[in-house]
Formats: C-alpha cells, sequence, structure tokens
C-alpha cells in the first residue's frame, strides 16, 4: 500500500485532473466529442484528463503499470498481467459531463492480486475527494481545493426499507426493482445516480444498497469498491457470493454484482 505523502500526491493528480475537465465542463475550451466501438461518448476532456493521470503517475510510480479506459488493448492487457497495477477511468459519467451534471467523477484504484486495495474518487463539480488511506480505512474531503477536513466515512448496515441506488439506464433499472420487489426486499427510496458517485454514497452512509445486472468494466468500479470496502461494505458477485475480483477476458468486464 501507499504511505500518507504517496496518497496526498495521488489525490493531487485526481483534483488536478478534474481542473483539466472543468475547463471543458465550464467552457473555457471547446468540447468534441465522438463514439466509441461500443457506441459510448469519449471526449476531448477524457483523452486530456487521461494523458495527465498516465504522465504523473508513470512518474511517481514507473514500477506501476497501469489499466485506464482510455488506454489502448494492447496497452491494458499487458498491465494487467501484473500482480499489481492502477487502474483508471479519467472521466467516468461522461455522459452526465456532457450533459452538464455534477456527477462525473475522476477514478484511480490500485488492484493487487486481483484484488482493489485503494481507490480515489473526485467529484471535480462538487469539490470532493473519497478515498481510502494508509490505514485502510475510507474518508470525505469536503471543498478539497480549499483544504477542507478529513472525515472517515462508515457505511450503514440496514437491512430493511432500504434507500436504493440505481442506474439511470433503462430496462435495466425497471429490472432491479422488479427484482428486488420479488425478493420482498422493502425499499424506502430509489436514487438514480451517475457514474462511481454511487460507491460512494453506499461509503458515508446515504444509501445502503447498490446492485448491477449488467456487465460493467472495471474501470467504473474499482475505485470505489476498494472505498466501499474501507467503508465497511462489500462488493459481491451475485453469482457466487464471493467478494468480486479483477480477472479479467479482454473486455475487462466484472460479474454482476451488488455493493451492501
Amino acid at each position: 500500500m501507499f504511505n500518507k505523502e504517496e496518497i496526498d500526491n495521488i489525490l493531487n493528480i485526481a483534483k488536478k485532473a478534474g481542473d483539466i475537465i472543468l475547463e471543458y465542463y465550464n467552457d473555457y475550451k471547446e468540447l468534441s466529442t465522438i463514439k466509441k466501438e461500443d457506441n459510448s461518448p469519449v471526449t476531448k476532456a477524457d483523452i486530456d484528463a487521461n494523458n495527465f493521470i498516465n504522465t504523473k503517475l508513470n512518474k511517481l510510480f514507473p514500477q506501476i503499470p497501469i489499466v485506464s479506459e482510455e488506454n489502448n488493448e494492447e496497452e491494458n492487457l499487458k498491465a494487467a498481467k501484473n500482480d499489481q497495477y492502477f487502474m483508471i477511468d479519467p472521466l467516468d459519467g461522461t455522459s452526465a459531463f456532457i450533459k452538464k451534471s455534477d456527477e462525473f467523477t475522476v477514478n484511480i484504484a490500485l488492484i493487487k492480486d486481483k484484488k482493489a486495495i485503494f481507490g480515489v474518487i473526485y467529484l471535480p463539480a462538487k469539490d470532493i475527494m473519497y478515498f481510502t488511506g494508509f490505514d485502510d480505512k475510507s474518508y470525505i474531503i469536503e471543498n478539497y481545493s480549499k483544504n477542507g477536513k478529513q472525515q472517515q466515512i462508515k457505511s450503514n448496515k440496514n437491512k430493511d426499507n432500504l434507500i436504493v441506488i440505481c442506474t439511470k439506464r433503462e430496462p435495466e433499472k425497471t429490472q432491479i426493482i422488479d427484482d428486488l420487489k420479488t425478493r420482498n426486499i422493502k425499499i424506502k427510496k430509489i436514487i438514480s445516480v451517475a457514474s462511481s458517485y454511487k460507491f460512494c454514497l453506499i461509503a458515508e452512509g446515504k444509501a445502503d444498497l447498490y446492485p448491477r445486472k449488467v456487465n460493467i468494466k472495471a474501470w467504473d468500479v474499482a475505485a470505489g469498491h476498494a472505498i466501499v470496502n474501507g467503508a465497511k461494505s462489500n462488493m459481491i458477485d451475485v453469482k457466487n457470493k464471493k467478494e468480486v475480483e479483477y480477472k479479467f477476458d479482454k473486455n475487462f468486464n466484472v460479474p454482476v454484482f451488488e455493493v451492501f
């Protein structure tokens, strides 16, 4: 794991990547968007933030390879063969970002022996930083750019009358709600949230359950996975009922999961 100075450096990288993204979000720079092979959008903000994070992490930790949503497949597959590597999504929630929602994030995680052991999630538009510390506990810093106070966060252990987080995508959202009703799980409230911010709400006890029914990419969840673990929650593979592990096909899909 990293020491405090190394963690502070990684937080600063996430923050500065967020600053790059905000230049586009606030229309200081012209935003161009293209469609990737899977029909998901990618913008100049994604690419610029990715280049910045890769450069800075490579300089600080030259011995740790990097897997990123915006790196090429060959680089990613080579990096993932190592026992330890960074897993990053330079701009998670690109669709929300394009729509001027404030829920997009910068994700940086460390994978070791197929487990997410460290994570950083920064919300540039909200200026909130979530991360795991060197003590394996999870923390939040609100108003990060203004030297906000660091506070430990812990998840709830509610078993009934749950606040449930769903993707905004249909028909998955409806399918999740129907499934929970079939399982006789009492729902107090449904929250639809974009990006890895879902994990943060679980970690700080503002929601109780985050189920996911369709395949999702490792860079979308790894940082959040580490953060919920540090807040004493779990991310469980629905099929085998065990903690999700990071072992991939070339598409870097993770299994159907629930976070609680």
